[in-house]
């Protein structure tokens, strides 16, 4: 995949991507409106990148980012259907890590544990998830979230340095002031932390 690279997107370029994949790519309840992603856009608390092979979209981005710009998170990230498996999920991970701007330290990923899966297939689903997410770098902070009735992991894909446990949750904190009202995050968004022994017992039964 020598001729892979990965851009910023402009508002053409997402408006198109948002309407030709997104749509179909994420269930409704979790897909923000187009308008409310290119305004956060123009406020620069959220940014778009496409992973393009020579100049085919192949996968595409899109990430929250607050205003202290230490970590980013990652908000959507999907590989075009028709270029599946073919290794570029992997490979945009990677290309994220060398050519994203130096001021990022890190990406932080919220990844379904599976506690509140409701199936064996969505169980299914979240440790396949969890594995691929592993294997290309990344790896558990102690830092969970409940995201509107669902169970998180943060993990955390460092880019330039490594940071404390400590300055990831307020990281995290500082994007969810720009992502979500003052009224979601009093009602539906709760961050906490985790021992190691208290995550792995938690995880010990489904992984």
């Amino acid at each position: 995949m020598e001729n892979t690279i990965i851009r910023v997107l402009i508002e053409e370029e997402i408006s198109e991507i948002y309407q030709k994949y997104f749509l179909k790519d994420f269930p409704p309840e979790e897909q923000k409106p187009l308008e409310l992603i290119l305004q956060r856009c123009r406020e620069k608390t959220y940014i778009c990148y496409g992973l393009f092979e020579n100049t085919t979209l192949v996968a595409y981005a899109f990430f929250a980012c607050g205003k202290n710009h230490n970590s980013i998170l990652m908000d959507y990230l999907a590989v075009c259907a028709n270029q599946r498996s073919k290794g570029y999920g992997g490979t945009f991970l990677k290309k994220l890590t060398c050519q994203m701007p130096n001021n990022y330290d890190g990406i932080l990923f919220e990844v379904e544990s599976g506690l509140t899966a409701k199936s064996e297939k969505e169980l299914e689903n979240c440790k396949r998830r969890m594995s691929f997410y592993l294997k290309n770098g990344l790896h558990l902070t102690k830092i969970s979230v409940s995201l509107y009735g669902v169970d998180l992991v943060v993990m955390y894909l460092q880019i330039k340095k490594d940071r404390t446990q400590e300055k990831l949750y307020e990281d995290l904190e500082n994007i969810y002031q720009y992502l979500y009202t003052k009224e979601q995050r009093e009602e539906k968004v709760r961050i906490r932390f985790n021992s190691e022994i208290q995550l792995a017992e938690e995880l010990k039964n489904l992984y």
